[in-house]
């Protein structure tokens, strides 16, 4: 079956099987078949793309700061956790480091 005729038959493909919508609207994407493509659910999606890298870079400076604040001001905790909130601080200035690869998030950041 044809992702073409598979949409036909379903056309709320995307609310009834989300990861069957993504596997046709990518072989539709790869096949240039953009006449049968769902425009307005793909648009959403590229949207929430978007949305959800900025929402990261929000939580990853969100928990940079926690941990270094944990980390410069924790006295009474510092002796226990000392090594844990180094090693997360570490992780996050890595994962925003790679996120804020991207210019317009970085500018964000």
């Amino acid at each position: 079956m044809t992702n073409k005729t598979l949409l036909t038959i379903q056309p709320n493909l995307y609310e009834e099987d989300y990861y069957l919508w993504i596997e046709t609207t990518l072989k539709q994407i790869q096949n240039q078949d953009i006449e049968n493509l769902d425009w307005q659910h793909l648009a959403e999606e590229i949207e929430a793309l978007g949305i959800e890298q900025r929402r990261k870079v929000e939580s990853y400076l969100k928990q940079l700061l926690i941990h270094l604040l944990l980390y410069y001001y924790s006295e009474s905790e510092r002796e226990f956790c000392q090594c844990g909130w180094k090693n997360e601080i570490a992780n996050f200035r890595d994962e925003l480091e790679f996120s804020c690869r991207s210019k317009t998030l970085y500018r964000g950041c």
